[in-house]
């Protein structure tokens, strides 16, 4: 049978170390584009300048949710098993459960950092709000679909939802509540798959006879342990 095999696992601070690099490039635009004031337009973004953007980030938080627990409900919530869904999965399903928090808090404040408190920021500022809004949402979206290829409901989600993220930090000017947003979102969603609430399907570009479930994965690498353990059993035997 002609399958490919699952990508080879990479280190949890592979992960932590490439939304290290959004951060630093999300930086790097800021000091290029503010100069000596970089300093003061961070803390301005950093400080919360009005405490109901938390709270419609929670309710945002929440209906997304809600949203997907219907799209599971009625439908499918399984992802393409993609070299990135697959190292993500392993991660938050096989590792110490300390990665779900922490890869959420770094996830959403390393990728708001570069989204919205810089490419956002800066377009805004010599396109206006809502072309600035429009265009960042597609970089969002465009970001994640080699991630999510093959799977319609997960692209349109991310493009709405970073629509929203958007506009939390158009409407109230602070990156609070996209962070908190970001971040609940994903913990939601990484819990979900530690649950095995959320599964994995075949790759987007093969038929339906190749196969890469997770489950699949492990259980041929059980069947052939339990081959190998009766093979030496019996070679000890003779």
């Amino acid at each position: 049978m002609n399958q490919t095999q699952p990508p080879a696992r990479i280190p949890p601070s592979a992960f932590y170390l490439s939304l290290l690099i959004y951060a630093v490039i999300g930086l790097g635009i800021i000091w290029l584009w503010q100069g000596d004031t970089a300093g003061a337009y961070l803390r301005e973004r950093l400080t919360i300048k009005d405490p109901a953007s938390l709270w419609l980030a929670v309710i945002v938080a929440a209906a997304s949710q809600l949203y997907l627990w219907a799209t599971k409900r009625f439908g499918s919530l399984d992802l393409p098993a993609t070299d990135g869904v697959q190292q993500m999965y392993a991660l938050v399903r096989d590792r110490s459960i300390v990665h779900i928090p922490a890869l959420s808090i770094a996830s959403s404040v390393c990728e708001e950092i570069l989204f919205r408190a810089a490419l956002l920021g800066l377009l805004a500022a010599f396109t206006g709000d809502i072309a600035a809004c429009l265009i960042v949402t597609a970089l969002f979206g465009l970001a994640h679909v080699p991630q999510y290829r093959g799977s319609w409901h997960a692209i349109i989600y991310v493009f709405i939802f970073g629509f929203f993220l958007n506009a939390l930090f158009i409407w109230y000017g602070d990156l609070w509540g996209p962070i908190l947003l970001h971040g609940l979102n994903n913990l939601f969603v990484f819990v979900w798959m530690r649950r095995g609430y959320v599964q994995l399907r075949e790759r987007p570009e093969r038929t339906s006879g190749a196969r890469t479930d997770l489950r699949t994965d492990s259980a041929s690498a059980d069947e052939a342990r339990t081959a190998s353990a009766t093979n030496e059993e019996e070679e000890a035997a003779t």
